[in-house]
């Protein structure tokens, strides 16, 4: 039982329901329950697919489980750097038109969980039609 609890808290913490349920419910916004079931399990099974290989295919390619963390770790702290100075617009990648016109046609950008009102709404009609 002591195992379990230590997983369950390992993985609540990591996966993070609470802050996840209105990025989902945003990203499903105008799909039928059907579709998000479906976009549910199909995650579900993604993520327990992955618990399951991701041991093989860090050995399959040679890599250490410190240099994944090294390289995670590397990764945040330039993404943090680079929003940190304001920079982020000159990142590789914002340059391409496609990726410019995509985020002229999004809008606001969500800046917290229920910043934007359609997604609070959303949320809220999702955990009232879960129960």
């Amino acid at each position: 039982m002591t195992l379990f609890l230590y997983i369950f808290a390992a993985l609540f913490s990591v996966i993070n329901p609470l802050g996840t349920v209105p990025v989902f419910v945003g990203l499903t916004n105008g799909k039928n329950q059907k579709e998000r079931s479906k976009t549910a399990f199909l995650t579900s099974v993604n993520v327990i697919l992955s618990f399951f290989v991701d041991k093989y295919l860090l050995v399959f390619f040679g890599i250490s489980l410190n240099a994944l963390r090294i390289a995670g770790g590397m990764i945040i702290v330039t993404s943090g750097f680079t929003l940190l100075t304001g920079t982020f617009s000159k990142h590789k990648g914002m340059k391409n038109k496609k990726v410019q016109k995509d985020l002229d046609n999004r809008g606001e950008i969500l800046s917290y969980p229920l910043g934007n009102s359609n997604v609070s709404r959303s949320w809220f009609h999702f955990i009232i039609d879960s129960f």
